[in-house]
């Protein structure tokens, strides 16, 4: 690994002789610090899969309070600045539902199921939805999604790993990095060495650039609260540990957003199915107008449940 970093300066006991209006002489010299590089061997592809899928196979079901910081720009060039508070909640691998403004009143939300995907202005009363199986990223930019929701999934570290390639130690030695398939093209993890969490997520587009990029820290234990009477109820999880703090950076469609996840739980088959069913969120947001985001295509019906 490269060492990086000559700095030059002068003994700061010089400025403090100046500063006591005594003179001492003192010559200039130069500096090399160097970043510790780990000399021990990488851990290997088998042991970085076994960890991470035993601790995401733990966050199939989330629940969660989530306070939200969320700055785009919307599909009409106008910007778009809410924080509040707001619920997280997911079933991969598909389903997502997840609001945004204050908790009394969400100004949007994006959600999905097994067959589609969607965006509601819950202010303007209007919707957008469309297939998986249609969507693309250009479609997705286009209409002015901060991300697809199935992207959001990767962006939080949650969907399992199956690495390509070979580890190897980031430029400055203190992360494990690995890639993966993604949905429309590479995923590069950084993981911190010791518990093989993400600290950062990037999703490649086909060219290979950075689509979307996101920084996850303050892990916590998912609770289980499933009512089912088995396993530890109540108790934060020891493996299932879900990023607390996540900034999602989506330069494309100039989207910021800044998740703070408050008490997730996994709440086994208590989720509602009506936070994933669009035709019933649509009339409790009162939507009045849909567009289809397939281009010609007809989204088609159901909710996936």
């Amino acid at each position: 690994m490269r060492a990086r970093g000559t700095v030059r300066s002068c003994a700061c006991v010089a400025v403090a002789a100046v500063l006591a209006g005594t003179v001492v002489p003192c010559g200039c010299v130069s500096q090399r610090h160097t970043i510790a590089v780990p000399t021990g061997p990488l851990p290997s592809v088998e042991s970085i899969e076994a960890a991470y899928n035993a601790r995401v196979a733990g966050l199939e079901r989330i629940w969660a309070r989530a306070t939200v910081r969320f700055q785009s720009v919307d599909s009409k060039g106008d910007e778009i600045d809410e924080q509040g508070e707001g619920y997280l909640q997911i079933i991969r691998p598909h389903k997502l539902y997840w609001t945004v403004g204050p908790l009394s009143d969400a100004a949007y939300e994006l959600g999905s199921d097994e067959r589609r995907y969607w965006w509601i202005d819950v202010r303007g009363k209007s919707a957008l939805i469309g297939d998986h199986e249609n969507a693309t990223p250009e479609r997705v930019i286009r209409a002015g999604l901060p991300v697809h929701p199935l992207e959001l999934l990767e962006l939080l570290g949650i969907t399992p790993l199956k690495i390509q390639g070979q580890p190897r130690w980031s430029d400055d030695g203190r992360r494990v990095e690995v890639r993966a398939p993604g949905r429309w093209g590479e995923r590069v993890l950084s993981l911190e060495p010791t518990s093989l969490e993400p600290v950062e997520v990037e999703l490649l587009d086909r060219e290979g650039e950075v689509a979307a990029r996101a920084e996850l820290g303050q892990y916590e234990g998912v609770v289980v609260n499933t009512g089912a009477r088995v396993g530890v109820e109540g108790v934060p999880s020891a493996t299932a540990r879900l990023a607390t703090r996540v900034h999602v950076d989506v330069p494309v469609t100039r989207t910021q957003v800044t998740l703070w996840v408050r008490g997730p739980e996994d709440r086994g088959s208590k989720m509602k199915a009506r936070a994933f069913d669009f035709e019933l969120l649509a009339r409790e947001f009162g939507v009045t107008k849909t567009r289809s985001l397939d281009d010609g295509h007809t989204p088609t019906s159901g909710t996936g449940s």
